[in-house]
């Protein structure tokens, strides 16, 4: 599963500017300094992983620091996670075009962290950026945190002192946020990791950001076996190492036509949306399988299922990547 762990240590890191805090709605915004080249992957496009962290430091600062005419932090969220902890339940990314523009990486971003809604055991928020004096943002991410009992690990109550103070107070109280659940396909792509200690956080398990880099493994090795197998030149690599996967992926029943239709040339556009439902932990030395596949070859979409070998579901993602319409 998700958690917010990482936000607790990077607000030292950042320098906002022009803070301002509304109480009804709950909203606060505030400058934040662009993205650095580290948020850019090998194809000089921002990757889901490194995009993940820079919205938690950037809505960290503002978490910890902005406060409200009461002196009061904007959220108390750490004061009900003192004895707890917080799990990510799910997410969904919205990109725009502008998100992949240039500028990004030498302006300033608004940063825009809104409640949306308070329920029994958790709360949902989202955190856009826009760039100055712009009204549509260039990404928004829509999350529920999951109050989480450290004994169970199950779902716990929210407080009441905290519900009261913001039940009815968020942006969006009457929109539902719901990321759907799917059933895989018996034909898919499969791409066996294991998780490393680098791949855990302050829960001792699975960091939230390393989900979707599970399934952008699986998606590049996929890509990689179907230009190696067609003779691309440019992939020779190791023959050894090659045989040594077609090996693992037969036995695993990977198929390579699940993921027909989606190209490096696709990857290339840009994501422009992504969903993510966080089901259950996953911990360091535990392996992983993801599954992968294209569900409607059309749609520039892949559909992910993260996996236990015995089959227990651990996440699921979808990446939407921009049509050729949209191309940079």
């Amino acid at each position: 599963m998700g958690d917010d762990c990482v936000a607790k240590d990077t607000s030292k890191k950042t320098k906002v500017e022009n803070p301002k805090l509304n109480e009804n709605p709950r909203y606060m915004t505030y400058l934040h300094p662009g993205f650095n080249f580290g948020v850019y992957d090998r194809n000089n496009l921002p990757g889901i992983d490194q995009l993940l962290t820079f919205l938690v430091e950037a809505r960290a600062y503002g978490m910890h620091h902005i406060r409200d005419e009461n002196g009061e932090n904007f959220i108390n969220w750490y004061n009900v996670v003192k004895e707890g902890t917080s799990f990510l339940g799910a997410m969904e990314i919205e990109m725009s075009r502008g998100l992949y523009h240039r500028s990004v990486r030498s302006s300033n971003l608004e940063v825009k962290v809104s409640l949306r809604h308070v329920g029994r055991t958790s709360m949902v928020m989202d955190a856009q950026l826009f760039f100055p004096g712009d009204a549509m943002p260039v990404v928004t991410q829509v999350y529920r945190l999951v109050l989480i009992d450290t004994a169970s690990r199950k779902p716990a109550v929210l407080p009441r002192w905290f519900r009261e103070r913001f039940e009815g107070k968020g942006t969006m109280e009457n929109v539902p946020f719901v990321v759907e659940k799917f059933e895989r396909p018996a034909r898919t792509f499969v791409h066996s990791v294991e998780v490393f200690w680098l791949d855990t956080d302050c829960n001792n398990h699975t960091n939230f950001t390393i989900y979707p880099k599970f399934a952008l493994y699986a998606l590049h090795h996929a890509l990689f076996l179907k230009s190696k197998s067609s003779g691309d030149r440019h992939n020779k690599g190791d023959e050894s190492s090659f045989r040594f996967s077609e090996s693992q992926r037969n036995l695993l029943g990977s198929d390579l036509s699940a993921v027909d239709g989606m190209s490096e040339e696709i990857v290339k556009w840009g994501l422009k949306n992504v969903k993510i439902n966080f089901i259950n932990e996953c911990k360091q030395g535990d392996t992983v399988l993801t599954h992968i596949w294209t569900p409607d070859k059309d749609k520039f979409l892949i559909k992910c299922s993260i996996e236990k070998p015995d089959g227990t579901r651990l996440c699921q993602i979808v990446l939407e990547y921009f049509g050729p319409s949209s191309r940079l």
